[in-house]
């Protein structure tokens, strides 16, 4: 497991240990340091609602960034990421959803 890194997901399709690994893998490729990074799979309308409040945005999107590192190479953000665009991504691309 990768320390500092919060996956939160109320889908039983998304693996956190998944996650890890990915997060884990692009960490060493890249020589990263992650100070703090959140990944959190949430729904269309929560997402909607943070777009529209912090970026003034009113419209669905797949995901949404909040960068916070003072450093190169170094990670301190949250990635929100909606679970229903998701899925409909999958779909239009034809991949696997949470695999």
């Amino acid at each position: 497991m990768v320390k500092n890194l919060q996956v939160f997901s109320g889908d039983a399709g998304i693996k956190k240990a998944l996650v890890h690994s990915i997060i884990s893998t692009m960490k060493k490729e890249f020589n990263l340091t992650i100070s703090f990074l959140s990944i959190s799979f949430i729904k269309s309308n929560e997402l909607r609602q943070i777009n529209k409040s912090f970026l003034k945005h009113d419209y669905n999107t797949d995901v949404i960034t909040f960068d916070y590192s003072k450093k190169k190479n170094e990670i301190d953000a949250e990635i929100l990421i909606s679970i229903d665009e998701a899925r409909k991504n999958a779909k239009k691309f034809k991949v696997t959803y949470g695999k």
